[in-house]
């Protein structure tokens, strides 16, 4: 490793007072340029990786795209082969309109809860937004009667112990 200095950094300068200043030691400057030099190394390494990676990503995005737009062979559960040779994009494009498309009512029984379509996910979510809100809001209604009830009797029992005295 190489390390040039210069010389006019280890001379003397002058502050606004006209004093002589040393600038620095010859330890101090060297010190100085090498941790610059380190510094500068470990930024070009940094990067370096960064490219690296971001080259990597692109190779394994690529080799992805590649593999799901072959060709493939579907087949029966016995291994025979079934219908014309088609992509894992197109699959997975079936498979999603279907979802998003299938009627309600396509459970295998009446214990399986599990969404089957796009719908029932829907309903589903709505059902639980709107039941927990639901509850909170019938909790406040109840407590609200029970105080105002509350306060009617008591309003009603004042009334009845005065007429009485």
């Amino acid at each position: 490793m190489k390390i040039e200095i210069d010389l006019a950094d280890l001379g003397f300068h002058y502050d606004e007072d006209g004093d002589a200043v040393r600038n620095k030691s010859l330890d101090d400057a060297i010190v100085s340029r090498a941790a610059e030099i380190v510094a500068n190394h470990i930024i070009r390494q940094h990067d370096l990786a960064r490219a690296l990676q971001a080259k990597a990503d692109q190779l394994i995005g690529d080799a992805i795209t590649e593999a799901l737009s072959k060709p493939i062979q579907r087949s029966s559960a016995w291994g025979e082969k079934k219908g014309e040779p088609t992509t894992v994009l197109e699959i997975v494009r079936e498979r999603l309109e279907g979802f998003l498309n299938s009627s309600p009512g396509n459970r295998r029984d009446r214990y399986d809860k599990t969404p089957q379509n796009l719908n029932e996910i829907i309903e589903d979510a709505t059902s639980n937004v709107l039941g927990r809100e639901l509850q909170d809001v019938v909790k406040q209604a109840k407590e609200q009667i029970r105080t105002h009830i509350f306060d009617k009797a008591l309003a009603a029992a004042v009334a009845a112990l005065s007429k009485d005295k």
